[in-house]
């Protein structure tokens, strides 16, 4: 299956995709490498994409990869510490280590930046077990909170044992016991908070070169950047050009590079600097995830169940199976994870009919003849409904305002396709549709004209089942 049980309940990514994902994840793998290959500079790649078109499960694949001893073998890397402590530097050489970072959990821009650099170093600390590195990354970790984020004073509030909180973008916790005996040193210390930031980004490669050796890689993932406020989108890539720039390092991003554009954009309305520069100064490898192609993505249904729907139903054939698959496919335009939201709403609302049937026929037994085809009237021919429960699910998830017009003018889909049949001296059907109904875009009136005999529905009878069983699902 494209989304394993686990995947489908949490809505995590999935590990195995059907797709060209593991070639991708090797090749970018290869290429981060060979580019970080005896130099001291990160280097960074950009994973675009729209949402849901797979970025976090591609990011994942190559979380794996380089968590492959084989794969890591090839370039005289390994993902293995000694079991003791070592005893010399070159036990330590070589170390690949990823860190998986999600930006979007906090709020504000000095939260973001902080948060950034404390997982780094926290990872760093709690995997490591050199005396130097640790006391590295500490004072790195402390300092960094100090000059940064100005917490020392809330420290100092909530009390550095007690705080169960989020100061700065740091919880405190885990790490106060850590840091406190040198947050309390620093606190007389008059360290100049400018010329610490100066010399982070030194310090910062000094400790990941100690921690991974010299030719070793750090990797990190950062992923969903584009559900970041806007400002904290572009902290996150500053702080990599600020901080982060001159040391082995490998950074995966995740993000709909559109968004990001909008936010330069935004931010830089009186300069001159347009999105796609601001990028390039940022990212050296952008790699873009397209939609999906429409074989394909007719594999992953069948893959993700949606054939075996209607192969449970023996009065339906593969024809109105391929039918549904391209139907939804126009409707989500091959986006991958709207693909598998409209899958488990649609199976859910089969086992929900199912059991509403079950529920009355068991009731039936023992009932007069009379009774019994008073309640068969109630029972659910799902062989009749689910074809037009899909249209309506399919609009209900992709066309949101739309569905809303539909739920007060039932007619509106016929409406819209007589409008663009009658069309027959306009040049452009589209653009003549769209001013006699202003609230249809292209892609809404692409997908009611080439689906429009599919799921059909007739009347407002038809309406009430098919819409109180889509309303279970719906948002």
């Amino acid at each position: 299956m494209a989304y394993n049980d686990a995947s489908r309940s949490t809505g995590e990514p999935d590990q195995n995709p059907k797709l060209n994902f593991e070639i991708y994840a090797e090749q970018l793998c290869r290429k981060a490498i060979k580019k970080t290959d005896g130099t001291q500079e990160a280097f960074t790649v950009g994973i675009f994409g729209s949402w849901g078109s797979g970025k976090t499960t591609l990011m994942r694949r190559i979380e794996n990869k380089f968590e492959d001893e084989n794969f890591l073998n090839e370039f005289n890397l390994t993902k293995s510490r000694p079991k003791s402590k070592p005893k010399s530097d070159s036990e330590t050489k070589n170390i690949c280590r990823t860190i998986w970072f999600n930006p979007w959990k906090y709020d504000g821009k000095e939260d973001v930046r902080n948060a950034l650099i404390q997982t780094i170093l926290r990872e760093i600390i709690n995997d490591s077990s050199d005396e130097i590195v640790l006391q590295k990354c500490k004072r790195l970790a402390a300092n960094f909170a100090l000059c940064t984020g100005g917490i020392l004073g809330q420290i100092a509030k909530v009390g550095v044992y007690g705080a169960t909180q989020t100061i700065g973008g740091i919880l405190v916790d885990p790490i106060a016991k850590e840091i406190e005996d040198f947050i309390l040193k620093n606190i007389k210390s008059g360290d100049d908070p400018y010329l610490f930031i100066n010399k982070f980004e030194e310090g910062f490669r000094d400790a990941v070169q100690k921690y991974v050796g010299n030719k070793g890689r750090l990797i990190v993932f950062i992923d969903d950047l584009d559900r970041c406020l806007p400002e904290n989108a572009l902290t996150v890539l500053e702080s990599l050009k600020l901080y982060l720039t001159q040391v082995n390092c490998i950074f995966f991003i995740g993000l709909d590079k559109r968004i990001i554009e909008q936010a330069v954009s935004h931010r830089y309305e009186n300069i001159r600097v347009t999105g796609k520069e601001y990028i390039e100064k940022i990212i050296r490898l952008n790699f873009f995830l397209f939609d999906k192609d429409p074989d394909v993505v007719a594999k992953l249904f069948e893959l993700a169940g949606i054939s075996q729907i209607y192969d449970r139903q023996s009065s339906h054939t593969k024809e109105t199976a391929e039918k549904m698959w391209t139907m939804v496919l126009q409707a989500t335009q091959g986006n991958l994870r709207k693909i598998e939201q409209f899958t488990i709403a649609f199976e859910l609302i089969e086992d929900i009919v199912k059991a509403l049937n079950n529920k009355i026929q068991e009731k039936m037994k023992g009932e007069t003849q009379e009774k019994q085809r008073e309640m068969k009237e109630q029972l659910i021919n799902w062989d009749e409904v689910h074809p037009k429960l899909a249209k309506v699910l399919a609009v209900q998830m992709n066309f949101p305002d739309f569905y809303d017009a539909w739920e007060n003018n039932h007619a509106l889909m016929e409406e819209i396709n007589t409008a663009y049949k009658a069309a027959i001296e306009t040049s452009d059907k589209l653009r003549y549709v769209q001013e006699k109904y202003s609230s249809a875009d292209r892609n809404l009136i692409e997908f009611i004209v080439n689906n429009f005999e599919f799921g059909k529905i007739c009347n407002d009878d038809d309406w009430k089942v098919i819409h109180k069983l889509s309303k279970a699902v719906s948002y």
